[in-house]
């Protein structure tokens, strides 16, 4: 997975950059890597945040919600579930549930 974040940083696709951020970041959490996971999460917030990314933010937020939860960050966890909250609400996004 290494290889898709440095695919990203190479060609600047904010929003690859931020799928795999996410995505290593779900990984390093589950390996109990907390330090990367979070460090990882961060920097998807940072991208998310300069670059305006409501998809990433709705498919990752779960993902990104635990590595906050996880290490006691919860105003962080909750900031972000607000966020994605509200742009699937401005956007009248439905949820699939089964």
């Amino acid at each position: 997975m290494r290889w898709g974040v440095k695919f990203a940083q190479t060609l600047d696709m904010l929003t690859l950059r931020a799928f795999a951020d996410a995505a290593l970041g779900s990984v390093h959490l589950r390996k109990g890597d907390l330090p990367t996971a979070l460090h990882l999460a961060q920097r998807w917030m940072q991208t998310y945040a300069a670059a305006d990314l409501p998809v990433p933010l709705l498919l990752m937020a779960a993902n990104l919600g635990e590595v906050f939860n996880v290490s006691g960050q919860l105003g962080d966890a909750v900031t972000l579930f607000e966020r994605a909250r509200q742009f699937a609400e401005s956007k009248s996004v439905v949820a699939f549930r089964p």
